[in-house]
């Protein structure tokens, strides 16, 4: 997963798999498929710069890998957490959830205590809480015309994303649920125009391929 064509294959081959019923898989197998494609879309979501889904992105990979049982994930959680945090550091200040994360990293609540990792997680908070609260120069992330945009396609005011807990804006787009006594879910269009760009799962975490909207 270290070089670039390494994770190209790897992807080619997670995205191969995801064709497969994850009904015929044991449960093991499931979560280790959906661990790597999560982690995956993170890198992806990164390259393509779009920013209000790689936060999502990484807590549910960081779901999906603390699940697994018997089965040692390449990427340790802590990375995850400092792959972030590097990729939002990179526009300015760092959103207040991955600043939690890292604190966590520092205290070895996240994870066993690593000096490594402890020491990079200092600097990136460091460095998070210098640059103030204004943006660095430059683009933040891509983000989709009309965006926030209010929209007769919209059911209701006041609906929250799943995957951020924040008031949509704009129009939403509902998240098929496989039980129905589940609670509706939904994320706003422009993140699941984004989020099935990257991840072939749906947020819900259910194993439910997530169709283009």
């Amino acid at each position: 997963l270290e070089s670039g064509e390494g994770l190209t294959a790897a992807r080619a081959m997670s995205r191969w798999l995801c064709c497969i019923s994850l009904l015929d898989m044991q449960e093991e197998r499931r979560l280790l498929l959906m661990s790597y494609e999560s982690y995956f879309a993170c890198q992806e979501a990164m390259r393509l710069r779009f920013s209000s889904v790689v936060s999502p992105l990484f807590n549910f990979a960081r779901d999906r890998v603390g699940r697994l049982r018997g089965v040692t994930f390449p990427v340790s959680l802590a990375d995850m957490v400092l792959q972030e945090a590097t990729y939002h550091a990179e526009f300015g200040p760092l959103p207040q959830k991955t600043m939690d994360l890292l604190q966590s990293l520092i205290g070895g609540v996240l994870s066993p205590s690593d000096p490594h990792h402890q020491e990079r997680a200092r600097a990136l908070v460091s460095a998070g809480l210098e640059s103030g609260a204004a943006p660095k120069p430059g683009m933040r992330g891509v983000f989709p015309y009309g965006w926030v945009i209010p929209s007769a396609a919209c059911r209701r005011a006041g609906v929250r994303s799943f995957i951020t807990g924040n008031q949509i804006q704009g129009p939403e787009f509902w998240l098929n649920q496989l039980t129905p006594d589940a609670p509706a879910a939904a994320i706003s269009l422009a993140d699941a125009a984004q989020w099935t760009r990257c991840c072939a799962f749906s947020p819900t975490g259910d194993g439910q391929i997530l169709l283009s909207p």
